[in-house]
């Protein structure tokens, strides 16, 4: 049976509490601010899902509570320009932290390969226009491109969803 929402908070409270816990921990992450006027991942991930609860996509807003979840485990470098921190390969934490809840996601009503294609996939679509027509093809050929895309802006903080 889906369970219903209309803000972040009330999604929060629904998920398991390991993704409750994590992101109450993302609330010491700093997110780069050239990109992210927001002060850490945790308001991050907030503006996401309320941005794709807009959308009223299942999919969409599940992958917007789960596409960064995973900055603190993943590999963390410093960036010599910027000396902050990335979080190399999170989105594949994120995407093993989908497959784990998969009773969660699709109990909210969530397609499960979707959210795990969009949480896996959403690093490349900030890199499309850098990478060969072949690469972009790969991309562009997923199932859940067009949701990706739209994911996408919802991601992109520097611009109005």
């Amino acid at each position: 049976m889906e369970k219903r929402f209309t803000t972040f908070d009330e999604l929060v409270a629904l998920a398991p509490k390991h993704v409750r816990a994590e992101l109450m921990r993302l609330k010491t992450y700093e997110e780069n601010s050239d990109y992210h006027p927001e002060d850490n991942t945790y308001e991050h991930i907030k503006i996401v899902v309320n941005r794709l609860i807009t959308t009223g996509d299942i999919d969409l807003i599940m992958s917007g509570l789960y596409h960064d979840v995973g900055k603190l485990i993943a590999a963390q470098t410093t960036q010599a320009k910027t000396g902050k921190f990335r979080a190399f390969g999170h989105e594949f934490v994120g995407a093993k932290w989908v497959k784990r809840d998969k009773d969660f996601i699709e109990s909210m009503g969530a397609d499960i390969d979707v959210v795990v294609e969009i949480v896996s996939n959403h690093m490349k679509m900030k890199q499309m226009s850098k990478m060969k027509s072949k690469k972009q093809n790969i991309v562009k050929a997923l199932p859940a491109y067009g949701k990706l895309c739209i994911f996408t802006r919802a991601d992109n903080m520097l611009e109005e969803f």
